[in-house]
């Protein structure tokens, strides 16, 4: 998995006509999340009381995005982390768009 760097948030927020003054922080990354929904994505992000970090389990926080002109493709991670799986998610959103 593809990790996201200060550079691909910078990209992402330019991208999104969004500023973000605390890169690689949970606000920042809010920002990102922010102009995504402005650009039509759907974003979700999920705490879950009944998951735990175990052998079996990724962990109790997921965030998902998606958007139709995706083609029905989406981004989901789960972690031990709210921040460690928005962070994963948009490194893959960041890498498709590279792509592109």
């Amino acid at each position: 998995m593809d990790e996201i760097t200060d550079e691909r948030i910078l990209l992402l927020a330019d991208r999104l006509h969004v500023t973000v003054r605390d890169v690689g922080h949970l606000a920042g990354l809010l920002r990102i999340v922010e102009g995504l929904r402005s650009e039509g994505f759907v974003i979700v992000l999920k705490w879950d009381g009944q998951r735990d970090v175990d052998a079996n389990d990724n962990g109790p926080y997921t965030a998902l995005v998606t958007r139709g002109g995706l083609e029905g493709e989406f981004f989901r991670r789960d972690d031990e982390s709210l921040e460690g799986a928005l962070e994963d998610v948009l490194a893959a959103l960041s890498e498709r768009w590279a792509q592109s």
